[in-house]
């Protein structure tokens, strides 16, 4: 049988009580710990401002520093946006920019350089982002990708065009080494940094291992490039110079020449061994891509190819300048 038992008239109201007392606890405790929380961010946010703000002031600085203009600063979460966060598809190329600077300085320092250059055959930079270490930079898009996809690729470039191409790389060079003030070497000359134009103008990009020279001595600095393109004296200088660069540049003419990559074989021989070979027989001629068909201008290849031979000299005193190049090639 179920009993019924009455409960005290004030058992609901010490309930309610204790309830509005664990709630006010519960409050209490939640807003110590954003109040916690508060004192532990407060610095973190505060030294991330100051940062921000010395970022801004040495960007500044360094603008009045080069007088230019610093390239546009974007955020990460813009690039990715537009990239569809970085997805493989969007991926035109991979280039030699990594993280090479050590400190602020000399970073923004290098993003200035790269921004003052003005050129019509230097890819233009649009603008960075810097989030922890990783670097991004901004250029224009390029509607036909790199030169790198055309050497050996199903489409096929006609002479003029070819002609085109090696005519304003020599120009971005002869800028670099001449015209822009400190001289500067790219140290990277090579087809996939070669970027075309729905027109196939040729624009010289990733500048990731660019180097300023403060004398015509050449710079000392880790190997780098890529090889196959890098003359052989860096291997044992590690001194960068403009002819190092002239050298890397004779090792792209020879494969748009010749429709050939610098890494094949053309018998026993390498490609470069091989037009060597070919100008003692007399038969330089025969280093022209094939699948032009005779479709080109004898002489003009002729000297292209000469000239490019002058540009492997062991002696790097002896390689032509990018100035005479353009006054052969032109």
């Amino acid at each position: 049988k179920v009993k019924s038992i009455k409960l005290p008239n004030n058992a609901f109201k010490n309930n309610k009580k204790k309830g509005s007392i664990i709630l006010a606890s519960a409050i209490v405790s939640i807003v110590g710990c954003l109040a916690l929380l508060a004192l532990v961010a407060i610095p973190f946010i505060r030294r991330r401002m100051i940062k921000k703000r010395d970022l801004i002031r040495r960007m500044q600085m360094l603008e009045r520093q080069y007088n230019v203009v610093v390239p546009r600063k974007f955020t990460y979460k813009q690039l990715a946006k537009a990239t569809k966060n970085f997805s493989k598809d969007n991926l035109l190329g991979t280039g030699g920019f990594g993280s090479v600077y050590k400190g602020d300085r000399e970073y923004l320092a290098e993003l200035c350089t790269i921004g003052r250059l003005r050129h019509r055959n230097i890819l233009q930079l649009r603008g960075w982002s810097h989030k922890n270490k990783l670097l991004l930079l901004v250029y224009d898009f390029m509607a036909n990708g790199s030169l790198d996809e055309f050497i050996t690729g199903q489409n096929l470039l006609d002479w003029n065009t070819r002609c085109k191409i090696l005519i304003g790389l020599a120009s971005a060079l002869l800028y670099l080494h001449e015209e822009c003030g400190d001289p500067i070497v790219h140290r990277d000359v090579k087809p996939n940094n070669v970027m075309l134009d729905e027109e196939f103008n040729p624009y010289l990009g990733d500048f990731g291992l660019a180097r300023l020279l403060k004398n015509t001595t050449g710079v000392i600095t880790k190997l780098a490039g890529t090889l196959g393109y890098m003359a052989p004296e860096l291997i044992y200088t590690s001194k960068a110079t403009t002819e190092s660069d002239v050298y890397s540049f004779g090792v792209v003419a020879l494969e748009v020449v010749s429709g050939m990559r610098v890494s094949y074989l053309v018998g026993d021989l390498c490609l470069m061994d091989y037009a060597w070979d070919m100008h003692v027989k007399g038969s330089l001629v025969e280093c022209v891509d094939s699948k032009l068909g005779g479709d080109f201008e004898k002489d003009q290849a002729i000297w292209i190819l000469c000239t490019t031979l002058a540009f492997s000299h062991l002696d790097s005193k002896l390689r032509p300048y990018m100035r005479k190049v353009l006054m052969i090639f032109g």
